[in-house]
């Protein structure tokens, strides 16, 4: 049995909690006990060797990205110029460093949301086993999408209810934790705007998910989607938009917004995505004008302006939010996914106490892992960070991260 404790200025425990001086006691790996200032005489009576003093600091639970793609490197590249032009060893080796470079900025656990060839099940799989430091993953494989839809080229091809049906069931045996969905259009490359699949395909997909007892979520860009994934009995929507599929119009809807609430179905809104997009075109500008690259400047920026503006009114309505950044896609990288998706968050209102709960018990509830992840309690995972400044009080804390623990291990 090793115990360690930990001296801290402050501890948020990731379920709207905040203890002042605590000391924080782990016992192989896993959370055991908080002690607070008027209990610190047990401390003595516990026998332990190993006391860390971060009576300075303060520490939350580790980040949970909902929403990645591990074998898309996150420099503009596109997953069809990927998988052209690289090898799979090589996609391996972007995966495997996407996992690391995560976890050093504080993620401790990541769900991908859609990869080929098997690249998250084998990094998944070197992680668990010990041969790279990793974050835990959750996974979908294939996203499921039609011969014209987004992600088509990942594989996860399926027309019509019984392809559909064979496909999650395929997924199943591969040991996928849960099924995704691609009910409206994306940036795939030839892809155009629109609606992915039939309502009737998207509740076939859904109720054999159901019946195989996985979760489903559903890549939603636009209310259209989202009503139609909400219809079919998605219990997840990934991004989320509550606006028309060109993107220039919020769609208000108070009576979805109260469905939705009612029964328990959240959203992951990928806020920085786009924006890492419009930063990487305004250097472009800054380097030399272009009237294309003008043209996808004003293009993405308007787009990117309603949907946080959607995300506004969605959050005003109690619509409960998982963290994710969709680090991997275009311009989004690992290093700061996580920290530019809580940026947002705080841009668009959300105050800073909701933010610690949305990035870390909000999305281990998202992914099915509440019971062992994503709050500091007794019998969960160590996994945790440690501020040099008060998250809850200061947004520069996720940028000044001092310490990183996985399972009770520290990671920098």
């Amino acid at each position: 049995m090793e115990l360690s404790a930990f001296k801290l200025k402050g501890l948020y425990d990731g379920k709207g909690n905040f203890i002042e001086k605590p000391v924080l006691i782990l016992k192989d790996g896993i959370f055991n006990e908080i002690l607070d200032s008027s209990s610190y005489g047990k401390l003595e009576t516990l026998n332990i060797s190993d006391i860390v003093d971060f009576s300075d600091k303060y520490a939350m639970p580790g980040l949970i990205d909902c929403h990645t793609h591990l074998m898309l490197p996150g420099n503009g590249d596109t997953a069809e110029k990927i998988l052209e032009t690289k090898s799979i060893g090589e996609i391996a080796l972007i995966a495997g460093y996407n996992a690391s470079t995560a976890l050093k900025n504080g993620v401790t656990t990541i769900r991908d949301c859609g990869c080929a060839l098997g690249i998250s099940f084998d990094i998944k799989n070197f992680i668990q086993s010990g041969y790279i430091n990793g974050p835990d993953i959750i996974l979908c494989g294939m996203p499921i999408t039609s011969s014209c839809g987004h992600l088509n080229r990942m594989g996860g091809i399926a027309d019509g209810g019984a392809e559909i049906t064979k496909l999650i069931r395929k997924q199943r045996m591969n040991g996928i934790d849960f099924v995704k969905l691609i009910a409206s259009s994306g940036a795939s490359k030839g892809v155009k705007p629109g609606i992915t699949f039939t309502q009737d395909e998207l509740d076939t997909a859904v109720s054999e998910a159901h019946r195989l007892n996985m979760k489903v979520s559903v890549h939603a860009t636009s209310v259209e989607a989202v009503k139609m994934a909400v219809s079919a009995g998605a219990e997840r929507i990934e991004h989320g938009w509550w606006i028309n599929t060109d993107g220039t119009e919020i769609i208000k809807d108070t009576e979805l917004a109260e469905y939705i609430i009612q029964h328990d179905i959240m959203t992951c809104p990928t806020l920085p995505v786009m924006e890492s997009s419009i930063n990487y075109y305004a250097k472009q500008l800054e380097a030399g004008y272009s009237e294309d690259i003008k043209k996808s400047y004003d293009s993405l920026k308007s787009y990117n302006d309603t949907m946080l503006k959607a995300f506004c009114y969605q959050y005003s309505c109690g619509i409960a939010f998982a963290g994710g950044s969709d680090s991997g896609w275009r311009h989004m990288g690992f290093a700061d996914g996580m920290k530019n998706s809580v940026c947002n968050m705080y841009k668009c209102g959300v105050t800073l106490k909701d933010i610690i709960k949305i990035s870390t018990y909000n999305s281990a509830k998202y992914i099915g892992l509440e019971k062992t992840h994503g709050s500091i309690e007794y019998g969960k995972t160590a996994d945790f960070l440690v501020m040099n400044s008060d998250p809850g009080k200061d947004i520069a804390a996720y940028s000044s991260i001092f310490q990183v623990y996985k399972r009770g291990k520290p990671v920098l």
